[in-house]
């Protein structure tokens, strides 16, 4: 269990450097990537943007509870919602599958202990769905669980099912806040 916390913080740390060379460059801004969605002319470009950017919220820090809340407020809620849910789970299926079929034979490598290993694995059978389900909201943490759990071996259709009831809702509430925001005092 000792190799899990390594792994995970050791994620942690890749993703805070990665973080801090974004605020380093600049393009940790949250304004530099709201204006570019600001500036897409069309439902669809807009739709798409959405998608995209949430999508690369794995590599960069792209503030994605400010894109959903936007999506919310120029597609409204149902398109907003499904916009949001879309690029969201676009970024965590990738990291999962990136580490599931790339980083699996380093991860038992590094744990080395086939005892070990499987002691990993009960537990992230036992609790990792809680962990995928409740890190949604959570920068960063989205990231790294949705690695974790693909470089671990945790079932796709597990891993589909609590990441799907993390997303949505919080894909609804944001677009709903957007939506919300074009009657209210929302500038974004």
């Amino acid at each position: 269990m000792r190799r899990l916390l390594i792994v995970f913080f050791g994620f942690f740390g890749v993703f805070v450097l990665i973080f801090a060379l974004a605020v380093w460059t600049g393009i940790a801004e949250e304004t530099i990537w709201l204006d570019w969605l600001q500036g897409l002319k069309s439902r669809s470009a807009v739709w798409w943007g959405t998608i995209l950017l949430l999508g690369l919220d794995l590599i960069f820090p792209v503030p994605s509870s400010l894109v959903m809340t936007y999506a919310g407020k120029e597609l409204g809620l149902v398109e907003g919602t499904l916009a949001g849910f879309c690029g969201s789970m676009a970024c965590s299926i990738v990291g999962y599958s990136l580490c599931r079929w790339g980083g699996r034979k380093w991860f038992a490598r590094f744990v080395g202990d086939a005892d070990e290993e499987q002691r990993v694995r009960e537990w992230l059978m036992r609790y990792g769905g809680w962990m995928l389900l409740l890190s949604r909201p959570i920068p960063m943490f989205t990231e790294m669980t949705a690695c974790l759990a693909g470089l671990t071996g945790f079932k796709m259709g597990r891993f589909l099912f609590f990441v799907t009831l993390g997303t949505l809702p919080m894909a609804l509430i944001y677009a709903w806040y957007g939506q919300k925001g074009i009657r209210g005092n929302l500038h974004l």
